[in-house]
């Protein structure tokens, strides 16, 4: 696993942040102490290292621009630069849309990571963190553009992201074979580091239990916190959302509601 790079990409609230501090684990990182980011890129200013096991962790390298689905001006050589002192660097890339996946491009060694929540329990998880924290997590039709976007690359309709491995996170909370078998498409053996959730992503919308909700509520959101009729209409507009609710997630959208 030498000079082993991986993008994580995915919408904020569809479990980032566990499932990079689980690949963070299973590259050997133990400890998490504070990035040094001198000479980098001013958006590489957060998240932690294991300086013996030469794990590093990026959190949302968009920083700010990802409020508008953006990278901001972070371009391949500065991905280099900030992964050179390590073994294994992991970038976090959130609420980025898909067609900026060329500035990742081109860098040795890296494997991207695709995050996919089903689309119901993401946005109601997603209008749950909202209000508190409405221009965090922006509602809106943009957001619905970007999350078609997921759901096309995750079905194979687009290739926007090189060597890239699909993650459901509904299966991934749920099936220890299922993360049995990611580690082994990432190229390390599981450990099953997944007690924590981190800080970072603000851990649960619904709680602040530190540790992960059960699958069973996790799969529920959308009862706990209705999607809006407009909302619902607006994924139901989407032939991607559509085609990933029911060939991804197994229900069929159009039976949860909606004007249209």
């Amino acid at each position: 696993m030498t000079n082993q790079n991986t993008f994580v990409w995915g919408l904020k609230r569809s479990g980032n942040h566990l499932i990079a501090n689980w690949i963070y684990a299973n590259y050997g990182g133990v400890t998490k102490a504070p990035l040094v980011t001198d000479g980098l890129h001013q958006q590489f200013c957060d998240g932690f290292v294991d300086p013996e096991a030469g794990v590093a962790f990026y959190n949302n390298c968009g920083r700010l621009h990802s409020r508008h689905f953006g990278l901001g001006t972070l371009q391949p050589n500065d991905f280099r630069r900030a992964a050179q002192p390590h073994r294994c660097t992991i970038f976090g890339i959130e609420d980025c849309s898909l067609s900026l996946a060329d500035r990742t491009a081109g860098i040795a060694e890296s494997t991207s990571v695709l995050i996919l929540r089903d689309p119901l329990n993401a946005l109601a998880s997603r209008l749950e963190a909202a209000r508190s924290r409405p221009e965090l997590f922006p509602v809106d039709e943009g957001f619905i553009d970007v999350l078609d976007g997921y759901c096309a690359e995750a079905l194979g309709h687009t290739e926007f992201l090189p060597a890239k491995v699909v993650i459901s996170f509904n299966r991934f909370v749920d099936e220890p074979a299922y993360r049995d078998a990611l580690a082994d498409e990432l190229g390390f053996i599981n450990l099953d580091a997944i007690s924590e959730v981190s800080s970072y992503g603000g851990g649960s919308s619904f709680s602040s239990d530190p540790t992960p909700s059960p699958t069973r509520l996790l799969m529920t959101r959308f009862q706990q916190h209705p999607v809006p009729p407009h909302l619902l209409d607006l994924l139901l507009t989407r032939s991607s959302i559509r085609e990933a609710c029911s060939n991804l997630f197994g229900y069929n959208l159009a039976d949860h509601g909606g004007n249209a």
